[in-house]
């Protein structure tokens, strides 16, 4: 719903809004960003796989990747 809200921010051209959550959730935004980062490395048969310990994305270690899309149909 949030997100939702954030997008019809849009229409309006108006980045005081953008620039307050960028602010204010700039280390949510970092932990999604690592969630993310994580999921898309630990579901590719091409990346390097995130080790436990890793600095980098240390604050999503117990984030847990979503299947892949065809790892869901079985």
């Amino acid at each position: 719903d949030f997100c939702d809200g954030l997008e019809y921010q849009i229409q309006f051209n108006d980045h005081r809004m953008l620039d307050t959550i960028e602010h204010e959730g700039a280390s949510f935004i970092r932990l999604m960003e690592n969630c993310r980062d994580r999921e898309r490395r630990e579901n590719s048969s091409c990346s390097r796989s995130p080790t436990t310990w890793e600095k980098e994305t240390s604050n999503a270690m117990f984030y847990r990747s979503r299947p892949v899309l065809s790892d869901q149909s079985t």
